[in-house]
């Protein structure tokens, strides 16, 4: 089962459910038993127990996407990775705070500028 958080990255409800809280699932899996939630429901539930519980939202359902050339989604912390150290240090001083989308557009296009070539995330 693809489920997508507030941000629009798509990812499986067996690789939320291994990031879940063991405390909060426990108490989430007694107040759903014998119901027929579906697991994006549980997701959300989930989602909203936690920031109920702890005052936050839960970081996977924040974790943030960008578009690339091509228009593929790509989770921005993945690309953020893969990013070269000191041209990502740059870009951060000359643009920060900003949003992410905007960031790594700058990101490829000195990424170009100073190795010659694409950016792997942006190909």
């Amino acid at each position: 089962m693809l489920i997508e958080n507030k941000k629009g990255l798509v990812f499986t409800y067996f690789g939320a459910r291994f990031n879940m809280s063991y405390d909060l699932r426990e108490k989430l899996d007694m107040i759903t038993a014998n119901t027929n939630i579906s697991d994006k429901a549980y997701y959300r539930m989930y989602c909203n127990f936690h920031k109920m519980m702890y005052e936050e939202e839960w970081f996977f359902d924040n974790i943030d996407t960008v578009i690339n050339n091509y228009g593929e989604k790509i989770n921005y912390q993945s690309a953020v990775c893969l990013m070269d150290y000191d041209l990502r240090m740059e870009v951060d001083y000359d643009l920060a705070p900003c949003p992410s989308q905007k960031f790594f557009e700058e990101y490829c296009k000195r990424h170009f500028e100073y190795f010659g070539e694409e950016f792997e995330a942006n190909k």
